[in-house]
């Protein structure tokens, strides 16, 4: 893995002084693919050969670096491709979702978010985002919509609760009186 980083490097030392930009960029965007590609995600559980674990770890990096010799107006294609390749990497998800606000893309921001509530649900930043978006484009019923499937998903997250209950009393006075009534 640190050879693969090095050797990144060393070609991003080369691509700067080149006089050939798009072909050798495209040679290193080649490369920065070939890298991800390569190194596994996934391993096994000792003593189990039915469960595994991924780790993204070395992936981010190579992302963030790559990320880091992309001029500002390409960074969102590049995320949202690497995105595609690597669809359960939640880290590089989060940073496609920082990098709409980034763009102003309110919208695009919108539906990305809506999208990785359903494919990574039990993601509390995700759902924070979602509902972020939501009051930012005034969607009370939006809102309150999207605190309710939250919920669903993790239902024992003080956090969410507490965002829940400090959210403006008027749209939620029945959950508002119960948990009341608990306490």
């Amino acid at each position: 893995r640190l050879l693969h980083l090095d050797y990144l490097l060393f070609t991003n030392s080369k691509l700067i002084g080149s006089k050939c930009k798009s072909r050798d960029f495209k040679m290193f965007t080649d490369l920065v693919h070939r890298c991800l590609v390569t190194v596994p995600t996934r391993f096994t559980v000792p003593f189990s050969s039915a469960d595994y674990w991924t780790n993204f770890q070395f992936h981010n990096k190579v992302i963030f670096f790559y990320l880091g010799c992309l001029p500002h107006s390409q960074q969102s294609s590049a995320l949202e491709r690497l995105r595609y390749i690597m669809p359960t990497n939640t880290e590089l998800a989060l940073r496609l979702l920082q990098q709409e606000w980034c763009d102003g893309n309110i919208e695009h921001l919108k539906l990305q978010a809506r999208m990785l509530t359903s494919s990574v649900p039990h993601c509390l930043p995700v759902w924070r985002i979602a509902v972020a978006v939501e009051r930012e484009l005034n969607g009370r019923v939006e809102v309150r919509h999207l605190y309710s499937q939250a919920l669903q998903k993790l239902p024992l997250c003080a956090t969410l609760w507490k965002d829940v209950i400090f959210f403006p009393t008027n749209t939620y006075p029945e959950l508002i009186s119960s948990i009341y009534r608990m306490l």
